[in-house]
Order: structure tokens, then C-alpha cells, then sequence
């Protein structure tokens, strides 16, 4: 049976129109990769089509429009240069956009798609020249508008997700030169960020994942790295107030780095998919 190569800090969203994970790229064992792949529940497909695709990249980030029903891509790192370009996939060719204005070229961001504004959003990153980012843009569709106001500080490796229960988008943690790894939260109500104050949570991390479980009204965090090669143990989770460690005895994967997550809502799991779980250690672990 096939299944993507061993790879981390690859890309991954639900299509919910056709019922099936979407998965893109990523650092592989030997080099950045370009392929496209999607899970219905039971098996992986190389749908990677024969015509023009986007170019290898890591550290990008895909979203998926559920009014447009499309998933959309931005960034990412190459290897020696960042990408700036955004590119959707109707799930069975890719469509490079050319937007008016669009954010810098940048790793390390993250997107997520609110369904109250049919808006997909991006947020941070880091630039190939060593600058850590904290701008916010949405695209919707056509092209991609910053925001102004009080913003999370900059940072790059952070983790942010629609969270259905309370209706906004959530960010935590990340890294940066001034805070190194950090452990605020933040929610977007749609107007503005707000930083949550959650007491004790998870450590301050980078490369983690982030979903939220729609049936349970929660938000799962799993993996990221504590310091380099220093690999987070344990599963978290959002309640709207307060983050809960829920790690239980067995039965847990290997702590990671650069693994993506996302929510399966017509099977009710989250699919967890590589990563990196020490120097030259990559998998291909579903």
C-alpha cells in the first residue's frame, strides 16, 4: 500500500467536500519534496497531477475554504530562499493565484479558515534574512488584506486552528529571538486578539500541532521541541479557558517535532502524520 514518504514539517488540512485529508511536501530524508497526497480514512493517493504543481518547500501551511471548497497554500521555505506564492487545489489541479498584495515571502506561518467570514488567515512566520514576523493578513479569495491592530508578538513554529466551540481562532506558542520558545495562548474573535489568561499550561514550545475536535468542543496539542533535538512529551487540551494535560499511561505516539494534525469530522479523529523525532530520524508514520 502506498503512503507518502518519511517527512516533517510538511502541511495538511480536511477537505470536507470530498471527505478526505490533503496532504503537501515537506523535508524528506533526502531533500525538500513536491508531492500532493490525500487519506479517505483507510489508504493513502498520490494525487500529485501531471501538470503544473507548486515547487518543493517546507515549512508552509495549507488551509481548507469550505465556502469556495478549496485548499488553500502560502509559503514556505526553499532551500535557500523563502516562497512567497499562493496556490489553491480544487482536488484535482493545483491553481497558482496572483493576488494584487500579498504577505512577504516567510516559513514557519500558520493559517486557518473561519467559517463566519469565509476568510482564510495567515499569521507570522520567519524570513530567510533572520527577521521573526507578526503581521496578519486573510485572503478571501481573491486577495490577501492586513490587518491592523494589537497583534501576538512576532514568532515562527507556532500552531493556530479555527476552535468551532468558541468561535474564533487559537494560537499557541512558537519561537522567536526575543521570547525563545513560548507558551502564550491567543484567540481571534473576528475584530480582534485577545491573549488568554490560562495559568498553568503547556510548556513553551516550537513545531507543535494544533486541532480542534468539533464532537468534543476541545483543542488538541501534541509534539513540538523544547530546545533543539529536546522533544515535547505529553498531549494538551483547550477548553475555551483553560489547557488540561491529558497524557495517559501507553498509548500515546512518540513525542516529535514537525509532525501536522488535523480533525477528520466525518470519522471523528485527528490524523497525526510524521515528523521528526531526532537528528537524521524522520518517518513516515500515520
Amino acid at each position: 500500500m502506498a503512503v507518502p514518504s518519511a517527512r516533517a514539517n510538511s502541511a495538511v488540512t480536511f477537505d470536507s467536500k470530498r471527505q478526505v485529508m490533503v496532504l503537501f511536501s515537506g523535508g524528506g530524508l533526502n531533500g525538500l519534496l513536491t508531492d500532493t497526497w490525500e487519506f479517505d480514512g483507510s489508504a493513502w493517493s498520490d494525487v500529485s497531477p501531471t501538470g503544473v504543481s507548486p515547487e518543493f518547500r517546507t515549512d508552509h501551511d495549507l488551509a481548507y475554504d469550505s465556502g469556495r471548497e478549496r485548499v488553500v497554500l502560502f509559503g514556505g521555505a526553499a532551500t535557500t530562499s523563502d516562497r512567497g506564492d499562493t496556490w489553491e487545489w480544487d482536488g484535482s489541479a493545483w491553481l497558482e493565484r496572483t493576488p494584487a498584495d500579498s504577505p512577504s515571502p516567510r516559513r514557519g506561518h500558520t493559517m486557518a479558515f473561519d467559517p463566519n467570514s469565509s476568510k482564510t488567515y495567515l499569521f507570522g512566520g520567519y524570513q530567510y534574512n533572520g527577521s521573526w514576523l507578526s503581521d496578519f493578513w486573510e485572503w478571501d479569495g481573491t486577495n490577501w488584506t492586513e490587518l491592523t491592530g494589537t497583534m501576538p508578538p512576532a514568532r515562527s513554529g507556532h500552531a493556530m486552528v479555527y476552535d468551532h466551540a468558541a468561535g474564533g481562532i487559537l494560537l499557541y506558542g512558537g519561537y522567536s529571538d526575543v521570547g525563545g520558545r513560548l507558551s502564550d495562548t491567543w484567540f481571534w474573535n473576528g475584530s480582534s486578539w485577545t491573549e488568554m489568561a490560562v495559568g498553568a499550561g503547556p510548556p513553551g514550545r516550537n513545531s507543535h500541532a494544533l486541532a480542534a475536535h468539533t464532537e468534543q468542543g476541545k483543542v488538541i496539542l501534541f509534539g513540538g521541541e523544547f530546545g533543539s533535538n529536546d522533544l515535547a512529551p505529553g498531549t494538551w487540551e483547550w477548553d475555551g479557558s483553560a489547557w488540561s494535560d491529558i497524557s495517559g499511561a501507553g498509548g500515546w505516539p512518540e513525542p516529535r517535532n514537525g509532525g501536522v494534525m488535523s480533525y477528520d469530522p466525518a470519522r471523528n479523529y485527528i490524523l497525526l502524520y510524521g515528523g521528526s523525532f531526532g537528528i537524521g530520524d524522520i518517518r513516515a508514520e500515520t
